[in-house]
């Protein structure tokens, strides 16, 4: 443990408390309607009308504070409010809570330009009010335009906080309000502290959203705005968050894997349709989008297994459904990460009849593929062979020996063997098996 996580282990701790979509449900500031650089007289002021307001059953507002803040969806409890003046205690926890609320304040004393205040309110209000809404589930507007709103709100939101993290004058900034609050308890070393868990802390509050407000899919599309916080970042905490995830994927696998080492491979395909590909659809916008380094490994572990299970299906059979089998490799494209494998799935769905797959494409219909057809080496050795039959049975009629004939037979055969194994080591033996290894 280094000396600046020892000393602000306070910090620290706030900082994973407000780590989650109540980021700014649990800010003081916000709770208690005062300005961040309220003094110690302005915050017991505070306190004490808060106090009388709760005495007579009254709620002192609904938070917000100077400085056009957005209200608390809710009021909070005289207790809330009471655990908040306790938090401004704390010159640790509370400095936490400044970096997540209004700088721009009437009284700023400040020496950072106010641009570098209002782009960072600005950053705060978006954050927050796209935040409420889908806590809330503000949905109101039938024309969907509550829903563009928030997209705005996620897109300004992340680009304006990625942007402050990038501009020196923060930590300027942060180190100006260490030495206002003047106390021993808190000294510089809390500034480092809070810029390298930002982006965490920012990020949680996006990719820990609920599964009861957003789905797999949207959370993705609302993480992308963040992805400038550093893909280092962005990697570890969607792992974190989409862990249960993760674990079902594995768990698919393993019964996959053993279908497929038993030879049940109707059984593998049916399972692979009906439960892996449902969880691959959801993981792949964190490969794809995101670039998630566990989310594109199982995608392209699915990927593989659906094209092994189909080149399986057409080894088993030649007469193997190819609307199945092209299903199979259709979607093993689909969730191919990279572009050799695409190139390999793609070259086996040449082996369907017609070279096409499944019923995905125009004008393929459900239809029994034909046999394989022969080798150029097969269709010589035919030829060659019906040759010296009809030589042999000319030379037993004409000399009368039926040796003769057995040995112009046979020496045609030998002869057969070595003309189909010269052309057929020239050419080549087609394959309908081009990808390699099966796991």
């Amino acid at each position: 443990m280094t000396y600046a996580t020892e000393r602000n282990a306070t910090a620290l701790a706030r900082l994973q408390e407000l780590a989650g979509p109540e980021l700014y449900w649990r800010n003081t500031f916000r709770i208690t309607s005062l300005p961040t650089d309220a003094t110690h007289r302005t915050i017991r002021a505070q306190q004490r009308r808060a106090a009388v307001a709760g005495s007579v059953g009254a709620v002192s507002g609904a938070g917000g504070g100077p400085g056009g803040g957005p209200a608390l969806p809710q009021a909070p409890t005289p207790e809330r409010l009471r655990a908040a003046f306790e938090e401004l205690r704390d010159p640790q926890r509370r400095i936490v809570d400044e970096l997540f609320w209004l700088w721009d304040t009437p009284d700023a004393t400040c020496p950072c330009p106010r641009e570098l205040h209002q782009r960072h309110d600005e950053a705060v209000r978006a954050h927050a009010r796209a935040l409420d809404m889908e806590l809330t589930e503000e949905w109101t507007d039938p024309d969907g335009r509550d829903v563009e709103r928030a997209e705005t709100l996620w897109a300004v939101a992340g680009r304006t906080w990625t942007e402050l993290l990038g501009d020196g004058r923060v930590r300027e900034h942060l180190r100006h309000r260490v030495h206002a609050l003047d106390d021993r308890r808190l000294d510089e070393s809390v500034v480092d502290v809070l810029l390298d868990r930002l982006p965490r802390t920012l990020l949680m509050s996006v990719a820990a959203l609920p599964d009861t407000v957003v789905d797999l899919e949207d959370r993705a599309r609302l993480c992308a705005p963040w992805t400038g916080l550093g893909r280092e970042t962005v990697d570890e905490v969607l792992e974190e968050v989409l862990e249960p995830v993760y674990e079902s994927a594995a768990s698919k696998f393993e019964a996959i894997a053993d279908l497929h080492d038993a030879r049940r491979f109707d059984d593998e395909a049916r399972l692979l349709e009906e439960e892996l590909v449902p969880v691959l659809v959801k993981l792949q916008p964190f490969a794809t989008a995101l670039e998630q380094r566990y989310a594109s490994k199982l995608c392209q572990a699915g990927s593989t297994m659906l094209n092994n299970c189909a080149v399986a299906l057409l080894d088993e059979s030649a007469w193997a459904p190819p609307e199945r089998v092209g299903r199979l490799l259709d979607l093993a494209l689909r969730f191919a990460v990279d572009a050799e494998n695409r190139e390999r799935i793609a070259a086996n769905k040449t082996y369907l009849p017609g070279g096409a797959a499944g019923g995905n494409h125009a004008g393929t219909g459900a239809h029994a593929p034909s046999p394989p057809g022969l080798s150029v080496g097969e269709k010589v050795g035919c030829v060659t062979f019906l040759v010296f039959m009809v030589a042999a049975v000319v030379v037993g009629v004409m000399t009368g020996s039926f040796l003769a004939a057995l040995g112009v037979g046979f020496g045609g055969l030998a002869v057969i063997g070595l003309v189909g194994d010269l052309l057929e080591s020239l050419g080549g033996r087609r394959s309908r098996n081009p990808y390699g290894g099966r796991r």
